[in-house]
């Protein structure tokens, strides 16, 4: 299931989804040796890597270090801060919300000042992706995320329990409404090249597709193609809403609880 083109060494392994243009971040990240890498630098490359390979191996994910979750800041004094936890509350996130989603925010960073950010961590604990929402509707972009491909990641897989039903969303915002076994695609769809996708397969879990409803004709996309791998789908009907985010949770869960089985001929 893993690929190596030896004409360059580009390589994907279908089941995870990990890819490289060349082996070097694979060696760093599963065989953890310095001395291999630079083995393989060596002999393979002649002594040189491209240099997206070098900060692919070099740079780690991470966020600001004065970030600090608006559940420790509620009390502040700082305007920014302020602003942020007032904006939270516009969405209708409440305390637990904060905590669970580890909301936070930064004055350290320029571009990410005045932005409320939610971080995602992986089955290991590790940041694996963040999302910073700007908290004044004047700035553009509205959204600023972390420089990381949406499909090499699985949003807060930290939380997820493979075995049981898995929600799937747009936006992380939309988690605040959900149960904790819940995911988003971060408004790309669901590829079948995606660590999400690959997840959902290797583990045989069902699946309940509540995207908005907007996206009701990529939903249906990936509802067939789940299927196709004999995955369990249902869809939640959101009723009069546009998203999940803006239900309550107890509307929430009583829609998953009555989501209908997907039929393709609907």
């Amino acid at each position: 299931k893993f690929v190596i083109r030896t004409a360059d060494d580009a390589c994907h392994c279908w089941v995870c989804g990990i890819k490289g243009k060349t082996l070097a971040p694979i060696i760093k990240k599963f065989l953890n040796s310095q001395s291999l890498l630079d083995e393989y630098i060596r002999v393979f490359n002649d002594g040189k890597l491209l240099s997206v390979e070098t900060s692919l191996i070099d740079e780690k994910l991470r966020i600001p270090f004065d970030f600090k979750l608006l559940a420790h800041t509620k009390s502040s004094i700082d305007p920014d801060y302020r602003a942020g936890i007032n904006y939270i509350k516009s969405r209708g996130l409440i305390d637990d919300d904060l905590w669970s989603l580890k909301v936070g925010m930064t004055v350290s960073e320029r571009s990410l000042q005045r932005r409320v950010i939610l971080p995602s961590f992986d089955a290991s604990g590790e940041l694996n992706y963040y999302v910073g929402r700007a908290i004044d509707s004047n700035v553009k972009p509205k959204y600023l995320n972390a420089n990381v491909n949406k499909r090499s990641i699985v949003f807060n897989e930290i939380s997820i329990d493979w075995t049981k039903v898995l929600t799937i969303v747009e936006g992380p915002f939309d988690l605040a409404k959900c149960d904790l076994n819940t995911t988003c695609v971060l408004g790309s769809g669901l590829s079948d090249d995606s660590l999400l996708f690959a997840r959902i397969v290797q583990n045989k879990t069902p699946v309940v597709l509540a995207l908005d409803a907007d996206m009701q004709h990529k939903q249906q996309k990936i509802a067939k193609k789940l299927t196709e791998f004999d995955i369990d789908v249902k869809i939640l009907d959101l009723g009069v809403h546009h998203d999940v985010g803006e239900m309550t949770k107890k509307e929430f869960l009583l829609a998953k609880k009555n989501a209908s089985q997907w039929n393709r001929d609907a």
